[in-house]
């Protein structure tokens, strides 16, 4: 896991979840982070009423990106602050994204979700507004949502406080450059855009895991008492396997 190197080469720990309905958790819908940051605020929550646990930062991928755009706009002061936070490649508003993947017709991979249903459809612009109308009613009649009302987390990130590196891939296909810029612009707190390379869902590589791993360490401060020892590997969040593996012949 490319990404738990980065984050235990910095002396950090690691919590790793699925959203309620994604990966391996239970669930038959999911909202593109709108109930998402309500799955988050459980676990931020926990890692907070720990007492050995000090700051916390969160590293969130598209979806899981934009809750945590949601999580800091429903916040509002009523929920723990987070200290930092990893936007890779979150959508500003499902009426743009849906308008591209139908023009596009990409295809998504991972569960069924709102986006991967529209990527199946090939329709004239004229006639999109009518399934897009369509969509929101059924959606906002099972889960009790708006996709083309709430499901914009450009039009929250005015509310949005914690330091964020916003990510985004040269050769992604779903979420377009406009998305993370206009995003990043918009926000409210002290923020950096890193391109990348690479597509939506492909591992990031070394340069991009030096660029988040300096940025975590910049913004999450660790206890004297906590720290990773000083003699841990110059560059050691470039290491593809964890820290502790051993290389070459036992």
């Amino acid at each position: 896991c490319t990404y738990l190197s980065v984050v235990l080469s910095l002396g950090f720990s690691m919590f790793a979840f699925d959203c309620s309905g994604s990966g391996v958790s239970d669930g038959d819908y999911v909202t593109l982070g709108w109930r998402e940051a309500y799955d988050l605020l459980v676990v931020v929550a926990h890692l907070k009423s720990q007492a050995d646990v000090g700051p916390v930062g969160v590293w969130g991928h598209s979806m899981g990106a934009a809750s945590v755009i949601y999580y800091q706009a429903f916040s509002q002061g009523r929920w723990p602050t987070l200290d930092a936070c990893v936007l890779d490649s979150p959508y500003s508003d499902f009426s743009v994204l849906a308008r591209h993947l139908v023009s596009s017709n990409a295809v998504l991979t991972g569960g069924a979700n709102l986006a991967q249903y529209l990527s199946t459809f090939t329709i004239a612009q004229t006639a999109l507004q009518l399934v897009l109308d369509s969509i929101d009613a059924s959606v906002q009649k099972i889960v009790g949502v708006s996709p083309l009302v709430d499901l914009s987390p450009v039009s929250r990130v005015h509310l949005c406080a914690a330091p964020a590196l916003f990510l985004q891939a040269r050769n992604d296909r779903i979420i377009s450059m406009q998305h993370v810029e206009e995003l990043a612009n918009k926000y409210a707190g002290p923020r950096k855009l890193a391109i990348i390379d690479g597509t939506h869902s492909s591992p990031r590589n070394g340069a991009a895991r030096k660029f988040v791993a300096l940025y975590l360490k910049k913004h999450i401060k660790l206890p004297p008492d906590q720290r990773y020892p000083s003699t841990r590997p110059k560059d050691a969040y470039l290491l593809e396997s964890l820290p502790w593996t051993k290389r070459g012949p036992l």
